[in-house]
């Protein structure tokens, strides 16, 4: 069996995302922001060719101007 934990912590600069205060949603430099999050994986040998893995994935994106979860893509992978 193995088992890893992973934390990580980010800057990042000139972001180019969609500015969802436009109708239609628009591409815009939303400038700075901070990324955090935790990621956890899991591998299980059943025998010695055959094994099971799995991992799951917790993040936040927050731009400098106070907005949480800028990213498009979902705040928990699994």
């Amino acid at each position: 069996m193995q088992v890893e934990v992973n934390y990580f912590y980010s800057k990042l600069t000139d972001i180019i995302l969609q500015n969802k205060k436009y109708t239609p949603a628009m591409y815009d430099n939303l400038g700075e922001a901070k990324m955090q999050g935790v990621e956890f994986e899991g591998k299980y040998y059943i025998n010695k060719s055959i094994f099971i893995s799995g991992s799951m994935y917790d993040r936040t994106i927050n731009d400098t101007s106070g907005n949480k979860n800028i990213c498009p893509i979902g705040k928990f992978l699994g």
